[in-house]
């Protein structure tokens, strides 16, 4: 690339990262906008693409890919943002793309989802709703391997993350009613046991005898 085309395609680059932060920013009602960014696709990120720029084929293929509803590009959009990876770190942007893919069903966004509400990364913490979608992550995972026994759940370490946050809001009343029985079920699911038969016993006084909880 030479350097005037260089310095159009940052530029460019720039103009993407201003206007497409936000993933539910709508273009429709900005035709100039949408102009400028069909001018810039083909006259400096395709041209790019060709000549195997991953920058532009970042914007170009995974970000469209993202767009047209492919949850996987969209979690990769979401983990670029939290991340800082290729484009200045933005949660609240990350947030939104996995958002995005949580609503459509997808388990693993919705994961991201709860942990975002959960650690109150990107959006504002609440433990109602980081309950609520970690519910569903794990009734989706019940549905889909209903033939598994609770002992082999250790071996998915995302869903076992969601049994384990379940179990700690129930213990501590976190988005829900505190409920102690609910929380000793949900470790025992987790595959903890002897926790769940020392909350069963000794309620809140369970953490004396074993403290070494899963977070």
């Amino acid at each position: 690339m030479k350097p005037n085309q260089q310095s159009e395609f940052d530029a460019f680059t720039d103009f993407c990262l201003e206007h497409w932060n936000d993933p539910y920013n709508s273009l429709e009602s900005n035709p100039e906008l949408i102009a400028k960014l069909e001018e810039g696709i083909q006259n400096l990120l395709l041209p790019a693409c060709e000549e195997g720029d991953e920058n532009a084929m970042f914007w170009t293929l995974r970000r469209k890919l993202a767009e047209m509803g492919h949850t996987d590009q969209q979690i990769n959009m979401g983990n670029y943002y939290r991340e800082g990876d290729l484009v200045k770190r933005n949660p609240r942007a990350a947030f939104c793309w996995y958002m995005r893919a949580a609503k459509q069903g997808d388990w693993y966004g919705q994961l991201l989802v709860a942990d975002c509400y959960f650690e109150g990364d990107g959006v504002k913490r609440d433990y109602k709703e980081a309950v609520k979608w970690y519910e569903s992550v794990v009734a989706q995972f019940d549905n889909e391997h209903s033939d598994r026994v609770d002992e082999e759940m250790g071996e998915d370490l995302y869903i076992l993350t969601a049994v384990n946050r379940l179990a700690q809001c129930y213990s501590e009343g976190l988005g829900v009613k505190k409920d102690l029985e609910k929380a000793a079920q949900w470790y025992y699911k987790a595959g903890w046991r002897k926790y769940a038969k020392l909350i069963r016993t000794f309620g809140d006084d369970a953490d004396v005898y074993d403290p070494d909880l899963p977070f």
